[in-house]
Formats: C-alpha cells, sequence, structure tokens
C-alpha cells in the first residue's frame, strides 16, 4: 500500500516600489503586486507590461512579472524575466532565487542549484533561499544534505513553519517516521489548519501502524478541506488495512462523487470489495482504474488478484504480465507472476519470477518463502530449506517460514527438527491449523498415536477442510490409521 503525500512547497518572492514619491512606473509596479496578491493575474500582467513600457530598466518589474508568469505556469518566459532582471542587477538575490525556483519546477535541478547558491552567496541569512535549496536537493533524492539546509533556514528563522513541514517530509522518505511526525507536529504547532501537514502526519502514522491515530490526521485534513482527494484516498487505504472495508468503500464512493475520474480511489474500491469477495463488483472497478490511468501497472495486479481468488490463475498470468510490460522492474509483480505459474504447477518458471523479484528486493521475506514452497515441490529439499532460512533471516516471526521449513525437514526424515520448527511456528501463532497438521504427520511417523490424535483435533477444529486432507493423506503416514476408531472418531465416517 502506498498513500500519497502532499509534497513539498517552495517560497516565491514579489517586491514593491519603495514608498515615497513614486514614477508612474512604479505605481503600475505597485497595483500589478496588489492584483498579484488577490489572485487577479492576467491584470497583475497588464499592470507589469505597462509599467515596463514606461520603464524598461525596473529589474523589480521583471522579476514580479516573473513571478506572474509562474503562477500562470508560463515557466520559460518567467525565466526570461528573472534573467532580464538579473542583467539590470547581477546582484539581485531574491531574482537568483525565483530563477532557482522556477527551474526546480521545470526538473532542471543542477541550474536550479547554482542560481539558489547564488542568492545564498549575495545574502547568506536569505532563509527561503536556504529552504528551497533543500527542495531542490528533496527533488534530487538527496534527502540529508535537503535536512541541512532545512536546519540552515531553521537557524536563520525557527518559525518557519514550511521548513519544519519540509523537513518531515525529508525524515519520512527516510523511512525515519518517528521524527518526521516529530517534525510536522512542530509545523502543526505553528501553522494547525495546514492540511498537508496533517496529510503527511497521518501517513508517516500508518507507515508506524498506528492506523487508529492516521484515520484522525486524515479526518483533520478533511475538516479543514472536505474535498481533499488525497486524504481520502489515505483514509481509504487504512480502513481496508484495519479491515473496515464497507466504511473504505463508502469512503471511496465519496471520493468519486468528488473526482469521478479520480483512479486512485477506483483502484481502492476494488481492493475493498475484494477483501468483501466480491469479484466481479471489484473487476469493474479496476477496469474503470485502469481505463483512467492506463499507465498504473498496479491495478493490472490488483485485477490478477482477483482473478486469482476466484481460481482463474490463468487469465490472471495474463494481467501479472500486463502489469511487468508497463513496470519491468517492480519486483511485486515479478512476485505475482510467480504466484500464478506455481498455482498453475509451473514450478520451475515461477522460481525464475521469484529470483527476479528477489535482484529487485532482496529484503521481502515473501519472495523467499514463494520460492522455497516452489523448490519444496520440485522435491528440492534441501534448497528449499535455505531460501525458508532466507525468509526467516529477514522475519525470525514468521510462522508460514518455520512451516514451510519444518515440511521439508519431515522429507528429509530429519523428525526432530521438523517438531522445533512446528513448534515455533505454532509458539508465534497458536491458531496456525497447519502446523498442528504438520506436526500431527510427524508423529505418525514416529507411531507416537496419542501426540499425533492431539495435534490432528486441534488441526481439524481450526481448519475442519483438514479433516479431507488427512483422510486422502498422500504421503501415506496417515493411511494405517484410516481404519483406526480414534482417528475415525476425531476425523469423522
Amino acid at each position: 500500500m502506498m498513500l500519497r503525500i502532499v509534497y513539498i512547497v517552495l517560497l516565491i518572492s514579489t517586491t514593491a516600489a519603495n514608498v515615497g514619491a513614486l514614477t508612474e512606473a512604479e505605481e503600475l509596479n505597485d497595483e500589478g503586486v496588489a492584483f498579484y496578491n488577490e489572485g487577479n493575474y492576467r491584470k497583475a500582467m497588464e499592470c507589469y507590461k505597462e509599467a515596463l513600457n514606461l520603464n524598461p530598466e525596473s529589474a523589480m518589474t521583471w522579476l514580479n512579472k516573473g513571478v506572474t508568469l509562474h503562477r500562470l505556469g508560463e515557466y520559460n518566459e518567467a525565466i526570461e524575466c528573472y534573467s532580464k532582471a538579473l542583467e539590470l542587477d547581477p546582484d539581485y538575490a531574491i531574482a537568483w532565487n525565483n530563477k532557482g525556483f522556477t527551474l526546480n519546477d521545470l526538473g532542471e535541478y543542477e541550474e536550479a542549484v547554482i542560481c539558489l547558491d547564488k542568492a545564498i552567496e549575495l545574502d547568506t541569512e536569505y532563509f527561503n533561499a536556504w529552504h528551497n535549496k533543500g527542495i531542490v536537493l528533496y527533488n534530487q533524492v538527496k534527502y540529508n544534505e535537503a535536512i541541512e539546509c532545512y536546519d540552515k533556514a531553521l537557524e536563520l528563522n525557527p518559525d518557519y513553519a514550511m521548513a519544519w513541514y519540509n523537513k518531515g517530509l525529508a525524515y519520512h522518505q527516510l523511512e525515519e517516521n518517528v521524527t518526521a511526525i516529530e517534525y510536522l507536529d512542530i509545523a502543526l504547532e505553528l501553522n494547525p489548519d495546514y492540511a498537508p501537514a496533517w496529510n503527511n502526519k497521518g501517513v508517516s502514522l500508518n507507515d508506524l501502524g498506528r492506523y487508529d491515530e492516521a484515520i484522525t490526521a486524515f479526518d483533520k485534513v478533511l475538516l479543514l478541506d472536505p474535498e481533499c482527494i488525497e486524504a481520502l484516498g489515505n483514509k481509504c487505504d487504512v480502513l481496508i488495512e484495519l479491515g473496515k472495508y464497507e466504511e473504505a468503500i463508502n469512503c471511496c464512493e465519496e471520493t468519486i462523487e468528488i473526482v469521478p475520474d479520480y483512479a486512485v480511489a477506483w483502484n481502492e474500491k476494488g481492493r475493498a470489495l475484494w477483501q468483501l469477495r466480491q469479484y466481479e463488483e471489484a473487476i469493474e472497478c479496476f477496469d474503470i482504474a485502469f481505463e483512467l490511468d492506463p499507465e498504473n501497472s498496479m491495478t493490472l495486479n490488483n485485477k490478477g488478484y482477483v482473478l486469482k481468488s476466484e481460481g482463474r490463475y490463468e487469465d490472471s498470468l495474463e494481467y501479472f504480465v500486463k502489469a511487468l510490460e508497463l513496470a519491468p522492474k517492480d519486483a511485486i509483480a515479478w512476485k505475482n507472476k510467480g504466484d500464478a505459474l506455481r498455482n498453475l504447477g509451473r514450478f520451475e518458471e515461477a522460481i525464475k519470477c521469484y529470483d527476479l523479484a528477489i535482484d529487485f528486493d532482496a529484503d521481502n521475506e515473501f519472495f523467499w518463502i514463494n520460492k522455497g514452497r516452489s523448490l519444496y515441490k520440485l522435491g528440492k529439499y534441501e534448497e528449499a530449506i535455505e531460501d525458508f532460512d532466507n525468509a526467516l533471516a529477514l522475519n525470525s516471526d514468521f510462522p508460514k517460514a518455520w512451516y514451510g521449513k519444518g515440511t521439508a525437514l519431515f522429507y528429509l526424515n530429519e523428525f526432530d527438527k521438523g517438531i522445533d520448527c512446528f513448534n515455533k511456528a505454532l509458539d508465534i501463532d497458536s491458531g496456525f491449523a497447519f502446523a498442528y497438521y504438520g506436526r500431527a504427520i510427524i508423529y505418525g511417523k514416529l507411531h507416537d498415536k496419542e501426540s499425533m490424535l492431539k495435534d490432528l483435533t486441534e488441526a481439524f477444529k481450526l481448519d475442519p477442510e483438514l479433516k479431507k486432507t488427512a483422510k486422502e493423506n498422500k504421503d501415506g503416514v496417515l493411511k494405517p490409521y484410516w481404519d483406526d476408531l480414534d482417528f475415525l472418531e476425531i476425523a469423522g465416517e
């Protein structure tokens, strides 16, 4: 699950003329600034145009025209204005800052840093420039360097809420969510009604597994901005994580009502419906989401999950392959393709997919355990154990990995070690029916009927379907007991 953060905010500066006897050009400049501050950008542009006709040598007016063009999304034209201002006044720190700001929006990060460094060189206490340099470095994925710049800005202006906010985002990207929340809270102390900070606090809380607190944060966003689709989408995600699927669907529908073509909401609604086993409705949602955003490979993955849940493994494989066409380095998609192939009994092909998933993300225990399961199916028990051990090295509290290892050890006649593995699985999850069943099989092999029956009783209580498995025991361990009255009493006729 990936929640949506509300991104960094840069600061740009306008300049009004000094109070005193003003020329007509200066008066027009100031009128333009007033219109800009009211949000009337077209009217501001008219004022700057007239002012520059009267005085084309005004660096201040060129700067303000650039600011307004930036606000209108005309970035290249804005840069031309800043460059003109700098021709007239090479030591104009604000113009260097604003030019760097706009180059950042164009993705020209190296040039942006050069401009911001020049602004800082001209005015070492220019905290906006330090802040904006931090943002450019953030966009270059240089999070620690970005934090250094935010710290410099905060040293100069400790009440600079936006710098605390963006520092929190940088720590979130470094996966230091406790620290991220600490700085987002400071930003919120300074500006309690800043919705993006509440949203991003919710994202970090979610990543820490503090789901109820995350919901509270997203609800705070929605009090401030009831139509914030990022917060609505994030709340949907967390409700799904909490298993509150009906609430999640309602949240998604509320989002869709606000923005009908918001693919994320359709995708999340599909996920919730899938969890409720409303498969056809889920597929309809994923189809709409993909139509709205045909580059989103996760939607194809999600549709594949639903088809797999319906037992339509060939169809699910088709969608995982399509997802990989869009995102060939997506480790989850390779794992999903491997799962589909494993379900189809194509274990060698599945292993190749898991290997690719591991190449892209070796720290995901599920990739290792599923590779181990495929090796187990091929009778490669020692290799399977290696992969179960790799999964356990990443997560020693992974009961399914202990179960898998225990089952492989059974086939290697390592019965005592196998029992130890099943014991560990049950220490972690006392309701794990398959671990009881696996241990019962070993006890049966060791002719310990009492222990076997005790574990089978627990296994059947937790999962009655295992009664059928026991009566069809392919390994033959339980076959001698099929006519045993004690066995029949717990397994049924």
